[in-house]
């Protein structure tokens, strides 16, 4: 089944280098490409995508109205931002307006393909460095602390598993842990596993087992 994504920015060459990127997601990928407003509504009116990429700096439209647009046209689908500015003040507007995510262009691929990755899964995503800032943006579609997924692994966490172990529990990459367990050390505010797993129980996220 292959996984359609819709790319809007009006960069040639950020799109064709990221288009290459996408394509090393462990699916197969169809990508479409809008360099503006006009021509993205025009896509998402013909195709039903898995995942929309958006850059906030179109030529045809302000800022988040395109999210706004966007969003109206294809309220099931979940629009992430792409962009050059990662300020915190710009990711907040972007993530209280219903961004699944914001991911900025300076992050590695692999690193982008891991968020990708998350937000196909149900969560969102912000950089790790502002997600102990945010208060609660990177967290799944639940009002809940913590995600399903985080759930799963801070409780293999607290049973003293290794990355390379909940990876394999799970069926997901090591990346995709590592970004977890940052996230769910900056939630709990410890500073390291040990520390996580102590508060986790301490606060009754998981439970002891007899």
């Amino acid at each position: 089944m292959s996984l359609k994504i819709l790319l809007v920015d009006d960069h040639t060459l950020f799109t064709e280098g990221l288009s290459l990127v996408l394509k090393s997601l462990d699916q197969a990928v169809t990508i479409a490409v809008a360099g503006d407003m006009r021509a993205a509504m025009t896509a998402a009116g013909e195709h039903n995508f898995d995942l929309i990429l958006l850059d906030l700096n179109l030529p045809d439209i302000h800022g988040l109205d395109a999210l706004e647009f966007l969003a109206q046209k294809t309220p099931t689908t979940p629009i992430v931002i792409v962009s050059g500015k990662d300020e915190e003040w710009e990711i907040r507007r972007a993530m209280a307006s219903g961004a699944m995510g914001f991911i900025p262009k300076s992050m590695p691929g692999r690193v982008l393909l891991e968020a990708i990755r998350l937000i196909l899964d149900g969560e969102k995503y912000i950089p790790p460095k502002l997600a102990g800032t945010t208060n609660g943006y990177y967290q799944g579609r639940n009002s809940s602390r913590f995600t399903k997924r985080q759930t799963e692994i801070l409780t293999l966490l607290t049973r003293g598993r290794t990355n390379r172990e909940i990876a394999a529990t799970l069926n997901i990459s090591g990346n995709t842990v590592e970004i977890h367990v940052s996230s769910i050390l900056k939630n709990l505010g410890a500073h390291n596993r040990t520390e996580a797993a102590y508060r986790a129980i301490q606060q009754g996220y998981v439970e002891v087992m007899e």
